[in-house]
């Protein structure tokens, strides 16, 4: 895994031909762990979503890409097999929800809001036409204790409250300051490929007037001093709370790894060098910028 890549901007403006992303392997440095039971899962879960949500080629091919079943594996290394498969299913519709609501209106998605949570509460009588609720509820499992489920509930309208706050931002071309950026990231569950108004390099261009790889370079400062706050909180917790912190190392390391293994931001080509899949600017999709955000800047 190469530690530092250059990612090469496509774009007809005047601007660098392309940057140095910083070196994250080597500020974070915990180990890199994987599920054993990952492949069967994955498989599984595959031919569940395809079937769900009516996927056919050449979308199939795109969304193996994607590797989400890796990131799942390496996220969740200790989890049993019916576990890792619920958090997998529930990424993988979380992906094809985000991509989804690219193009819809704030209606759309409180739409969508009111259907999944709607599903929650009651995932036997509830009925919908709505194609991610219908996938959302064939899934949904009345499983968890009623504290549990309310704080997934929660954590569900958190998520479609800041989506619909992303879109009316970026359907009025308005742009958050670093601050009110970091709490709505916290929100959503992954950033668009194209989406230039909810994007940290974007916001510390225009808050702080740096130029691409200033920006760049101060993204990787966030990053370095957001894992040494980190590491410094860790050494005055209590041993009881081991297991925790080391299920938010185990989500950040195998992240990390993630976002150059799969080939939804370079392609094919991670390992050696970062490209975009897509024509961008340099205000769109940074591998780094939800890494940063899981250390909460």
């Amino acid at each position: 895994m190469a530690p530092i890549a250059t990612y090469t901007i496509t774009s007809s403006d005047p601007e660098p031909a392309g940057f140095i992303l910083p070196d994250l392997f080597s500020d974070c440095r915990y180990p890199l762990r994987v599920n054993p039971h990952s492949h069967h899962v994955s498989r599984a879960s595959e031919e569940w979503l395809f079937t769900e949500a009516h996927i056919v080629e050449p979308e199939i091919a795109k969304f193996k890409a994607l590797r989400i079943g890796d990131l799942i594996a390496s996220c969740y290394p200790d989890a049993d097999a019916s576990r890792l498969r619920i958090v997998l299913d529930f990424l993988s519709w979380a992906f094809i929800v985000d991509d989804y609501l690219d193009d819809r209106d704030v209606d759309d998605v409180r739409g969508m809001r009111e259907c999944c949570i709607s599903a929650s509460r009651d995932p036997i009588n509830f009925q919908t036409e709505n194609p991610a609720g219908k996938i959302y509820k064939s899934r949904f499992m009345d499983t968890a204790g009623p504290g549990c489920t309310e704080r997934f509930i929660h954590i569900l309208d958190l998520f479609f409250t800041a989506a619909a706050k992303e879109v009316d931002n970026r359907a009025k071309g308005q742009i958050h300051d670093l601050a009110s950026y970091t709490t709505l990231r916290r929100d959503l569950s992954e950033q668009s490929c194209n989406d230039t108004y909810v994007n940290l390099i974007a916001i510390l261009m225009h808050e702080q007037g740096l130029d691409l790889q200033g920006a760049v370079d101060y993204s990787g400062q966030l990053c370095k001093s957001a894992i040494q706050r980190f590491e410094d909180n860790q050494a005055t917790l209590p041993s009881r709370v081991a297991i925790y912190i080391q299920g938010m190392q185990d989500m950040v390391v195998g992240s990390l790894h993630w976002y150059f293994d799969s080939a939804r931001y370079f392609g094919e080509d991670g390992e050696t060098e970062a490209r975009p899949i897509h024509e961008a600017t340099s205000q769109k999709a940074l591998v780094f910028v939800y890494y940063v955000e899981q250390f909460e800047l």
